[in-house]
Order: structure tokens, then sequence, then C-alpha cells
């Protein structure tokens, strides 16, 4: 089961991942604010993604070992109890036989660490930053997996409207091919032509068998990552992808320093800092290892012997301070400190790759969002002039100057370049996406 705190730990990113926080106009653009049907999918995802359930485990189990770890500063309450029934089998001088005798036994004893060096403290804070890190690492498994489903969702959505153009290219060709062999009957073309046509159809045909493969494919795959049925899914995939105001390139400029400014409080760049002070704090409990440690010990008892060891029961109450030391371990304590600071070390340069690979990465994404900006401007433009051309063509042929076949080839290469420029609507979408995982 899911908890409500885990639940709590990663629904702020349901819109919304990394830096992208700091920026609330930014999520105007990501694909579910474009696409209500998606919201549903990643909220879905939260409760039945395959991906989110191991992290709801991994956070119960760092949970625990966090409560694990404070324990150690805390007291230890400890207690013996044993009844038994005992016979003397030795019989008294004047040889009769020793009654049975019965004895309740118990003791309670109290052990409370009262100096360690700092080691319980520290094993303290390594089980606090374990548990910080994996909420972390639950943020960062679904910022990722979010955005996985934003780019399928839209892959799938327009593995479908391909399907759709394919057949509707398909009707566009039966139409030609009737339309050729009626003018080939009446030798104003060969049949070449006709044969032509019909390979072309039948390429049609195959087209349309690799379009819906592929759109199962990515389908099934949507499935597995949301968690989500295929009968929820696809009641959502409907609609095309609206046409939006893209960033100008002053605006993606302006976006560079805000990003570069968040690699210091991604998710992964605090889990890898929170590392290095755990590699610190194994240090310091490695330096430590054959120093003295101090403890409060009480307890209350009984006892089956007094002081002069006849068989009698005695209750007695103690309290003092115990002292345990190490003092040689056969050279155990400096391998453990050459390991802690050799763990200290590739900690250390663990972030420094990580942020120099953010950098990296960043300097990528903005370029090919930049790119995908430009792009988009040039697709829509096209739309429009395809748009124009069919109202040219309905025009010719009011005025008899064009057939209906001209129409019709008209708006199949108006449905072609709005199927192109949803791809490049999901493209800028896509790169937007994958901007806001870092």
């Amino acid at each position: 089961m899911i908890k409500r705190s885990f639940v709590g730990a990663v629904v702020g990113t349901v819109l919304c991942a990394g830096s992208l926080r700091a920026q609330p106009n930014l999520e105007e653009q990501l694909p579910e604010a474009l696409l209500p049907g998606l919201n549903q999918i990643l909220e879905t995802a939260i409760y039945e993604s395959s991906a989110m359930r191991l992290r709801a485990y991994a956070e119960e189990e760092s949970e625990g070992q966090m409560k694990v770890s404070r324990s150690r500063k805390m007291a230890r309450v400890s207690t013996v109890v044993s009844y038994r029934k005992e016979e003397d089998l030795d019989s008294n001088s004047d040889g009769s036989a020793n009654n049975d005798t019965e004895r309740l036994i118990y003791g309670v004893s109290m052990s409370q660490p009262l100096y360690h060096w700092g080691v319980l403290k520290a094993q303290k804070e390594v089980g606090i930053l374990g548990y910080e890190n994996s909420q972390l690492a639950t943020e960062n498994e679904y910022g990722i997996l979010a955005r996985n489903i934003r780019l399928g969702f839209l892959d799938t959505l327009l593995a479908r409207k391909r399907i759709d153009l394919v057949k509707d290219s398909k009707i566009l060709k039966e139409k030609e091919l009737e339309t050729e062999r009626v003018r080939s009957e009446e030798g104003f073309v060969s049949m070449s032509r006709v044969s032509s046509l019909e390979f072309a159809l039948s390429q049609v045909e195959v087209d349309i068998i690799r379009k819906e493969t592929d759109y199962q494919n990515r389908l099934a795959n949507l499935v597995s990552l949301s968690g989500s049925s295929e009968e929820e899914i696809e009641s959502v995939l409907v609609g095309e992808i609206p046409k939006f105001d893209a960033f100008s390139a002053e605006e993606i400029d302006s976006l560079k320093a805000l990003f570069v400014d968040a690699i210091a409080s991604h998710d992964q760049t605090e889990i890898l800092g929170n590392n290095i002070e755990v590699a610190k704090l194994n240090l310091h409990q490695a330096s430590n290892r054959l120093k003295p440690n101090v403890n409060l010990t009480s307890g209350l008892t009984q006892n089956e012997r007094d002081i002069s060891g006849r068989l009698t029961e005695e209750q007695f109450a103690f309290a003092g301070v115990t002292v345990n030391w190490n003092i040689f371990d056969g050279f155990e304590t400096s391998g453990h400190k050459s390991v802690a600071i050799s763990r200290l070390q590739r900690a250390e340069e663990r972030l420094l790759l990580h942020e120099k690979g953010m950098r990296q990465n960043l300097s990528v994404a903005l370029n090919n969002f930049d790119m995908s900006a430009r792009m988009l401007s040039v697709a829509e433009s096209n739309l429009n002039k395809a748009k124009a051309r069919v109202n040219r063509a309905k025009d010719l042929f009011g005025k008899n100057k064009a057939s209906q076949l001209d129409i019709d080839m008209r708006e199949f290469e108006l449905k072609q370049q709005t199927l192109s420029t949803e791809d490049s609507r999901a493209a800028y979408l896509k790169s937007l996406a994958q901007l806001a995982l870092l």
C-alpha cells in the first residue's frame, strides 16, 4: 500500500519537475496543460505504476533504517524472569527428605550510552540523511517517470493519427486508381500507369499494418509505464495537439540562467551532496573505533544466593558506569579508515562529475529546445500555406478550373501538413519536458 506521506512527496511533481517549480509560467506549456487527459494518466501513475510502488517500499525501508539509527542513543531496558521448582535430592542428617522449593528469580536492567565520541550521533545522522535521500530519489524517479509518460503519450497520440492519415491516403489512392482505370479503358493512359497505382495501393495497405503495429507497441509501453489500462489511455487519446504560443528566442535565452542556477537544487545533486556528508560521518565513526565508550548501567535483580553463597533469595538494586575499550584490533580500524576516506573522495568526485554532466546536458537540451521552437515556427507557417492551397483549389473548382480530385489532393496535403505540424508541436513539448527533468 502506498502511504499518504509517500503520495505527498511526489504529488507536487505531477504538473512539473525539477527547476520548473520556480517558474509557474513554464507549466503552461507542459504537455498536460494542453492535453488534459494526460494529467489523469500522470496522477494514476503515482498509485499504480510499478516504479512508484517500488519507491514506496524503498521509502518504508529507509524510514525503518532511520528508526534503527536513532535508537542507538536511547536507553536499553531488558528483563529476565525465571520460575522453577527445585527438589534437593540429598536427605537431611536425620534421614528426612528436603521439601520441594518453588523459586521466582527476576532481574531488570537499563543501559544508557553516556559518551561515545560522537559515533552514535553520527549513526543517527546517517539514518536521517538516508531517509532524506530516499525521499529525494522518489521525487527524482517520478520526474523521470513523468517525462517518459509525457513523451510516450505524445508519441502514442501521433501514432494513432498516422494510422488515420495512411487510411485517408488509401481512400485517395483508391479514387485515383478508379479514375485511371476508366482512362485506361478509354485509351488515355497505359496499363503500366494502372499497375503502378495498384502497386502503390498495396504498399499503402502494408503501411497501415506497420502503423497499427507501431501504435499497439507504443500503447503497450505506455500502459506498462503508467499503470493505466489500455481503455483508460485510449479514452483520452483524442483531439489534436492544439496550437500554442511558443517561447521567443529572447525568452529562451532568459531561461538559461534559471536552469543553470537550478542545477544546485536538483534532486540528484542534493542526493550526491548528502552522500558526501554520509561519507564524512562514516569516516568519523571509523576514526573512533579504538576509543573507550562510557555507558550508565542500573537495575534491580533477585539472586538465588546471598553474598556468602547460602541458598537464599536476596533482592538488590545496582547502578554504575561501565567503560568498554578495544585497545588493539589487529589494524582493523586502520582498514576501516582507509575505506571511509576512499568512499569520501569518490563521493566528492561523483558530485563534480554530476554537475559537469548536468551543465552539458542542459546546454544540449536548451539547444534542442531552441531548435524545436524555430522548427515549430516554420511548421505553423507551412500549415497556413496548406490551408490557403485548399481554399485556392475550391475557388478554382467553382470556376471549373480544377476537379474534385484536385480538391481531394489539396485536402490530403493539408492533413499531411497538419500531422507534420503536430509532430513539430510534440517535438517542442518533448524538448520542454526534457528541460523539466533537468
